[in-house]
């Protein structure tokens, strides 16, 4: 499958808090920037009119890409990404939250559940490599336990079927960068390791990267981060 292999994969940016703005490195790149600061109803959780209205804004946006979603607030993005694939796939998260809570509505995506929405609704998604989640949120209802696989070895191929990568940045440690949600273990060399790794034994599909803490906009630390990841990223999908 060469769907998303030797192409220029585009950056995509959905703008909700605007803390993206202030990286200046950003504009070393052809970059898409999609304005989503006027929407109602998307923080944190987004009802049918908000997911409707992303939707369209991302319409002729390709899942072949790398996608900076904003805060953590927003990583049910990675939900919408992945509906775009027509094809059967796998997803690898790497988040120190498992993402799979209960909605509280019909319908309703969130931060906090979009991975189970996912797993329920998704007829292409095969199988969800955890890294990094928090060992108090690895217990969900037996009916997921053949689907999911927690800190899989990666130095052999993740199943049968192309990966689509969603990274949460909280799940590095607190030295490396700073969000709006507790945070994990990880260390960037760690993260970039692994990185290294999928790519060497896998077909990668497209990548989304969420985590800010927009109370310290222009951080330099989160900046560098970022910055460190988005060539990582590049250069990899150039291969």
């Amino acid at each position: 499958m060469k769907v998303c292999q030797n192409i220029k994969w585009p950056i995509i940016i959905t703008s909700f808090s605007h803390v993206y703005e202030s990286y200046n490195f950003l504009s070393d790149w052809n970059v898409r920037w999609v304005d989503c600061s006027s929407l109602t109803g998307v923080d944190g959780m987004c009802d049918e009119n908000g997911r409707e209205s992303i939707q369209n804004f991302l319409l002729d946006d390709s899942f072949c890409g790398i996608h900076l979603l904003d805060n953590g607030n927003y990583h049910y993005l990675s939900f919408l990404w992945c509906s775009k694939i027509p094809f059967d796939f796998s997803l690898v998260l790497f988040d120190h939250h498992a993402d799979m809570q209960e909605t509280m509505f019909e319908g309703l995506l969130s931060c906090g559940s979009w991975v189970k929405s996912l797993l329920d609704f998704n007829p292409h998604l095969r199988h969800v490599y955890m890294f990094g989640v928090d060992s108090n949120n690895t217990v969900f209802q037996k009916d997921y336990n053949q689907r999911i696989t927690y800190e899989a070895d990666l130095s052999r191929p993740l199943g049968d079927f192309p990966l689509y990568l969603s990274i949460d940045l909280d799940v590095l440690s607190e030295d490396y960068i700073r969000t709006n949600w507790d945070q994990g273990k990880y260390s960037i060399s760690q993260l970039v390791e692994s990185l290294e790794l999928l790519w060497k034994s896998n077909k990668i599909l497209g990548v989304d990267l969420c985590g800010e803490d927009t109370n310290i906009l222009g951080n330099q630390l989160n900046q560098a981060i970022y910055r460190q990841l988005i060539e990582k990223l590049k250069s990899l999908s150039a291969v």
